[in-house]
C-alpha cells in the first residue's frame, strides 16, 4: 500500500556554498603602480601609502593573534619582523597621508619598514633601513619639485612613482616569502581604479594637447 505522504529526498551530493571571491596575494605588480600613480597626476601616492601601512599592520595582528585572516587574503606566515608596526592605527594613518609634512614623517617611516623587512639581511637597505628610507624620501621629494616646471614640462613630477616602484618590489618580495608559493597576484584594476584610470587617462590627454590647441 502507498503511503499518502510526501517524501522530502536531501541530496547526497549537496555541497557547501563556495566564497564569491578567490583569495588573493598582498602582492602588488609594480606596473599597477606606475600606472595609478601617472594617470591619476599622483593623486594615488596617498592611497599606495595608506593601503601598505593597512597589510602591515594587519600582518603584523596576524602574526601576534590579535586579529583573524581576512577571507580575501591568502595566509600569512611571517612573525617579528614586523614588531615595529605594532600599536599603530591604520585609520590614522590613512588620515595622516593627507596632512601636509606629517605625510612626508609617515612615508619615511613606511619606507624604513620595508627596507627593515628585507628578506635577505645583507643588503644595504637591511644594514641601514633608516639611510634607505630617507634617500627613497628625498628622491620623491626631488621629483614632485619637477612640479614647478613650465607649460606642460611640471608632468616630469609624475616621475616621483619610482620610489613607490622600488619600495613596492621590495615589499613583493617580502609578501612572496611568507604567502603560499601559488597564491594569486590581481592583475586586473578593481572597479574604483579602472575608473581613476578612464578618468586620468582623459584628464592627461587634456593637460598635453592644450597648448597645440589654444589660440596665440
Amino acid at each position: 500500500m502507498a503511503s499518502s505522504g510526501v517524501s522530502v529526498i536531501t541530496s547526497v551530493t549537496e555541497k557547501k556554498e563556495e566564497p564569491a571571491y578567490l583569495q588573493e596575494s598582498r602582492r602588488q605588480p609594480v606596473w599597477h603602480v606606475i600606472v595609478l600613480h601617472i594617470l591619476t597626476l599622483a593623486t594615488y601616492s596617498p592611497f599606495w601609502f595608506a593601503k601598505n601601512w593597512s597589510l602591515l599592520i594587519h600582518a603584523q595582528k596576524l602574526a601576534a593573534g590579535e586579529e583573524g585572516a581576512d577571507e580575501r587574503l591568502v595566509p600569512y606566515t611571517g612573525g617579528e619582523e614586523l614588531e615595529g608596526v605594532r600599536g599603530r592605527d591604520p585609520i590614522l594613518l590613512t588620515l595622516g597621508m593627507f596632512v601636509p609634512l606629517l605625510n612626508l614623517f609617515l612615508a619615511f617611516q613606511l619606507f624604513t619598514q620595508i627596507a627593515r623587512i628585507e628578506p635577505n639581511k645583507d643588503t644595504y637597505r637591511a644594514k641601514h633601513p633608516r639611510i634607505t628610507a630617507g634617500l627613497l624620501l628625498a628622491a620623491m621629494f626631488a621629483l614632485y619639485m619637477l612640479g614647478n616646471l613650465p607649460s606642460t614640462m611640471f608632468l616630469f613630477c609624475l616621475l616621483s612613482f619610482v620610489p613607490m616602484a622600488v619600495a613596492q618590489h621590495w615589499l613583493n618580495q617580502y609578501w612572496k616569502q611568507h604567502e603560499p608559493p601559488d597564491s594569486l597576484v590581481r592583475q586586473a584594476f578593481s572597479s574604483l581604479e579602472l575608473c581613476a584610470v578612464i578618468f586620468g587617462s582623459l584628464l592627461l590627454g587634456l593637460i598635453v594637447i592644450t597648448p597645440f590647441v589654444a589660440p596665440k
